[in-house]
C-alpha cells in the first residue's frame, strides 16, 4: 500500500501494546471499517479532545468563584485578564484576524468597511 506523502509528514510515535490488545484495536477497527491507525487516532481524539471555549469559560466562572472574597491587585487582575485573552485567541483565533478574513469576503466594489463592521458586531446601521 503506498502511504499519501502528507500523512507522511505527521508525528509519529512509537507505542508497545500489552498483551492482547492489539487485538482489541484490530478487530474494532474492522468492525468500524477502518484502519488501526485510524481507530488509535479516533480513540485518541475522543479521550483528549481540544480545548473548547465553553469548558474554558465554565473554568473561568469556577475559578472566580473560588477566588471572590481574596484580596487581589489590579496588576493580577491585568495580567490573568491577558491569559484568558492570549488562550482565547489561541482557541479562536483573534478578533482582528476573524475581521481581517471577514473583509477579505467583502464583494470587490464594496468600499464602506465601517458598515459592514457594523453588520458584523450587530449594531443598527446609520440610516
Amino acid at each position: 500500500m503506498v502511504q499519501d506523502s502528507s500523512s507522511r509528514k505527521q508525528d509519529q510515535y512509537i507505542v508497545r501494546f500489552p498483551d492482547g490488545l492489539r487485538d482489541r484495536i484490530k478487530k474494532a477497527a474492522a468492525d468500524n471499517n477502518r484502519s488501526m491507525n485510524a481507530e488509535i487516532v479516533d480513540t485518541l481524539e475522543y479521550g483528549y479532545p481540544e480545548p473548547q471555549i465553553s469548558s474554558t469559560i465554565e473554568m473561568v466562572d469556577y475559578l472566580a468563584g473560588e477566588f471572590l472574597g481574596l484580596e487581589v491587585s489590579e496588576e493580577e487582575i491585568a495580567a490573568l485578564e491577558a491569559k484568558i485573552r492570549h488562550f482565547h485567541d489561541m482557541v479562536l483565533g483573534s478578533p482582528e484576524l476573524h475581521l481581517s478574513k471577514l473583509k477579505a469576503s467583502l464583494p470587490e466594489n464594496s468600499t464602506d468597511v465601517e458598515e459592514f463592521k457594523r453588520k458584523v458586531s450587530g449594531l443598527p446601521s446609520k440610516d
